[in-house]
Order: C-alpha cells, then sequence, then structure tokens
C-alpha cells in the first residue's frame, strides 16, 4: 500500500470528522434488512436504517442530501477546514446534481459558484439526472472501444501473418474491458444489448478479414472467433458483482445500497432497476437459492460462466432465497 494514499485517506477521515461535528447529522437515510433477504423485499421488512453523507474514492467526494440547505452547509464548512490545514477545494471542478427537484440558487465557495450539472463523469461512468437506463453510457463505451479498435488496424488487425487466435486474445484483453467497464450496474435494453452486439460483430469481422459479401452468418463468425455475445458477457458481470457484493459482511455499503431510501418516485413509467436486471439473470441461468449457492465461490464462478447453465438449485428453505 502507498503510504502517501494511506496518509491522505487518514488525512480526509480526520477533516470529515470535523466536519460531522459542525454540521451535525446529515445526508440520505438507506433503510435495509439483515434477513438475508433483498429481491423480493416487503417495506415493512426492512427494519434497520442508516444515514449515509458522503462517498469517499482517492481524492474523489460526492456529497449527499435531501436538502440543498444541509448540502451548502456541509460544503462551506468542508471548504473552511481545508483551508484551515493548507488545503483548498477545486471549485471548477465542484459540480452539484439534483434529482428529481430543482434548484433555486447557488452554493458560492470564495466568490465562485458551483456549476449545477444534469450529465456528470464519475469514476469513468457518466451519471445523470434523468437516469432510466444506460443506454448514453453504453453508446460512450462503444465510441471509447471504437478508438482503441481502430488502434489497432494497421498494427494488428490488417496483418495476416498474425494468427486469429493471437488477435483475439489482444481483442479480450484491450478492447472489451473498454466497452464493457462499468458493465456490472448497467440497466440494458434490448437495443442497447442489439448495440453492442452489432459493434462486436463489426469488430470481429475486421480480425477474420470478412466483409459483408462474403455473406457471412453471425453465428458463424462467433464459432470461428470461440468469442460469445455481448450481452452474455454483461450478464456475467452482473452475476459476478452479485456474488462478490453478497460475500461481504452486513454493514458494508455496496451490501446496504441494495435497500431503499425515503421519498417518492417521479411520475410516469416506472424506470428499469439493477434488481430486475439480476432477477431476469438468475431466471436465465435457472438458479434458484441464489445465496445460498453464491457462498461458494467456485460454484458460483461455475454459474456465472454458464458452465452450470440449465440445473435448477432447489432445496430452498424459507427466508434463504433473496
Amino acid at each position: 500500500m502507498c503510504v502517501v494514499t494511506l496518509l491522505f485517506n487518514i488525512f480526509m477521515d480526520w477533516v470529515l470528522r470535523k466536519v460531522e461535528k459542525e454540521v451535525g447529522d446529515i445526508g440520505i437515510t438507506i433503510k435495509f434488512s439483515k434477513q438475508k433477504k433483498w429481491l423480493h423485499l416487503k417495506a415493512g421488512e426492512r427494519t434497520e436504517s442508516v444515514v449515509v453523507n458522503s462517498l469517499l474514492y482517492a481524492d474523489d467526494m460526492v456529497v449527499l442530501d435531501s436538502q440543498f440547505e444541509s448540502v451548502k452547509r456541509f460544503v462551506l464548512e468542508l471548504d473552511k477546514q481545508l483551508c484551515g490545514v493548507g488545503m483548498m477545494m477545486n471549485v471548477k471542478k465542484t459540480k452539484m446534481m439534483v434529482l428529481n427537484g430543482k434548484m433555486d440558487e447557488q452554493i458560492v465557495i470564495r466568490g465562485e459558484k458551483v456549476e449545477e450539472e444534469e450529465k456528470f463523469p464519475y469514476l469513468g461512468v457518466s451519471i445523470r439526472t434523468e437516469q432510466s437506463s444506460s443506454c448514453e453510457e453504453v453508446a460512450f463505451r462503444i465510441s471509447k472501444a471504437a478508438k482503441v479498435f481502430r488502434a489497432l488496424f494497421h498494427p494488428l488487425w490488417k496483418r495476416k501473418k498474425v494468427s486469429v487466435e493471437t488477435k483475439m486474445a489482444i481483442y479480450r484483453a484491450a478492447v472489451l474491458p473498454v466497452l464493457l467497464y462499468g458493465s456490472e450496474v448497467w440497466v440494458m435494453s434490448v437495443r442497447e444489448a442489439e448495440r453492442l452486439e452489432s459493434f462486436q460483430m463489426r469488430c470481429l469481422r475486421v480480425v477474420l478479414g470478412i466483409t459483408k459479401f462474403h455473406h457471412e452468418r453471425n453465428e458463424a463468425v462467433r464459432g470461428k472467433t470461440g468469442q460469445c455475445e455481448v450481452a452474455e458477457l454483461v450478464t456475467r458481470s452482473r452475476l459476478r458483482w452479485l456474488g462478490h457484493v453478497a460475500r461481504m459482511e452486513e454493514g458494508r455499503l455496496p451490501v446496504l445500497l441494495y435497500g431503499s431510501m425515503e421519498g417518492k418516485g417521479r411520475r410516469g413509467k416506472p424506470v428499469g432497476r439493477w434488481r430486475d436486471m439480476i432477477e431476469r439473470d438468475l431466471k436465465k441461468r435457472k438458479i434458484e437459492s441464489w445465496y445460498n449457492i453464491v457462498q461458494d465461490r467456485a460454484e458460483w464462478r461455475r454459474i456465472v460462466n454458464g458452465e452450470v447453465s440449465g440445473v435448477v438449485r432447489r432445496g430452498r428453505r424459507k427466508g434463504d432465497e433473496k
């Protein structure tokens, strides 16, 4: 572990404790259950709650609250505490986002206004105020992966002396990670899945040197390259993340995020949820009592990779399935 990173984390923890002491309790309330049940919870079963006011990653910070005044007090106090120890917030890089509402005023830090954004990149993923699906994120990942693929056209894909196996190994190592970054939490429709698959098929045809005049079917192209559909890779990412979180200790923040927040949703058609995607993935794998299986890493890995697809896991007891 880098000593500088450790010291910075200790410093930020100390600063945040001083800020919280001055501004009091703020944040959003997340209700959750300790009954080892996630997917089919009723409102009365969420008996535990926790307040989350900030998310930290390296030198990035997200401040959360349902009231504008609380966020304002927290941010101004944070800037005051940082200035007191010789550090300052970068106001130009500080943004504000409002979900399901409007902001009538702006936060002013040292004479500079904090801008309000409807879309903001955070840790490589685009966060939007109107985020009902991963449509824009999928389009963004395709554009990023296309740049990587084009950069390797002359050095690699065009060279006939390089074997298909070598090209596919590089494709999986260099292009797919860019394309599928953040796919663990994607909420995809059929349209997004088709766009991803269309991009991959164009790439695979270039790798094989196949044009539209060869009249090769997609199944034949995937067979020659040994590459599965992108939708299957996204499913594996979601299930892998599900297993990772399910094995965490109770009280960890990723586990709490499978609870629910207070407040009312907006009017109109209900937005797609990650939970809905997981239920569909588990149904596609024909898995029951998944929480018992996920504790066995080796067995869950086989399920994620589709090696036991079609096998129905039974023996569910009351309260076992989340």
